[in-house]
Order: C-alpha cells, then sequence, then structure tokens
C-alpha cells in the first residue's frame, strides 16, 4: 500500500526495520543483556555485515515489487537457498550432495518457466527486466545474509 501511495521502496524498508526494532529492542535488552554483553568484535562485525546484506535484500525485493508483478519477485527471491548452496560451495568449499545441484536446476528451470510466463508488461509492471534483475539481486543478497548470519550466531540465540 505504501508503494502504491508513492513512499519509496528505501522508505519502506527503513520503516518496517524500525517498527521491528522498536518492537523487539525491549524483549532482547530483558531476555538477552547476558549474551549481548559476551558479543565479540568479530561476531559484532559479523552481524553488521550480516544486515548489511539483509538491508541490501530488502531494497532488492521491495524495488522489484514496484517494478514488476508480485509472482515474478516472489518466485526469483525464494530462490535464495539455491543461491546460499552456490554461494557456500564457491566460497566455503562446501560440499554438497550431488541431488541438491540436481534440485537446484529444477527449482532455476521452474522459476525461469514461471518468470518468462508472468513477465506480461502492464501499468503495475512499468519495467519486468529491472524488477527481476532486483530480485535477483535481493535473492543473493539474502543468500549472503543467511551465510553470513549463520556465523556470528554460533554462541548467540537466534533472537
Amino acid at each position: 500500500m505504501a508503494l502504491g501511495a508513492g513512499v519509496s521502496p528505501v522508505s519502506v524498508v527503513a520503516l518496517r526495520l524500525s517498527f521491528a526494532t522498536l518492537l523487539l529492542t525491549p524483549i532482547v535488552l530483558r531476555r538477552y543483556t547476558a549474551q549481548l554483553r559476551q558479543i565479540s568484535r568479530r561476531q559484532l562485525l559479523l552481524i553488521a555485515l550480516s544486515g548489511f546484506w539483509l538491508a541490501l535484500h530488502f531494497m532488492g525485493f521491495t524495488g522489484a515489487l514496484d517494478n514488476t508483478s508480485v509472482l515474478i519477485a516472489t518466485v526469483i527471491i525464494a530462490t535464495n537457498p539455491l543461491w546460499a548452496a552456490i554461494l557456500e560451495a564457491l566460497f566455503l568449499r562446501a560440499k554438497a550432495h550431488p541431488l541438491v545441484w540436481v534440485g537446484i536446476l529444477f527449482a532455476i528451470g521452474g522459476g525461469v518457466i514461471i518468470a518468462f510466463g508472468g513477465s506480461s508488461i502492464g501499468a503495475n509492471n512499468p519495467n519486468p527486466l529491472l524488477g527481476g534483475l532486483l530480485a535477483l539481486g535481493g535473492a543473493i543478497s539474502s543468500a549472503t545474509y543467511m551465510i553470513i548470519g549463520r556465523s556470528a550466531q554460533t554462541r548467540l540465540s537466534l533472537v
């Protein structure tokens, strides 16, 4: 609704995250103060870096919704686990089972079929290619967020 009212995607992301922060901060401070005091500099750096990638994910997704259909944006953004597996293999030398790679190929192929099937240009879809690219960037950013966040969260609770 905010995007329809002319609010920029970056403002929507900032408002959503600010609202979530306001709701969660009292809970975190009350229940997890001891853990917060034990965060190392390395963990703090990883948390900040992870948060940066999460912000890029949200900006990519909301920007995608501003340029293409919800179908295309959602299908592409939902490929983030696929990108996580690919990034882990490339940068962390993680060994995935061969069936994981078969699943990734099927998922990407299905996503391409759905994306091209829903790529009609209309009043609500001013630039489907840009929207798709923003969603792809959001998916890769989300995957990066998950990989870095997992490293930072080894001794912290999920909250």
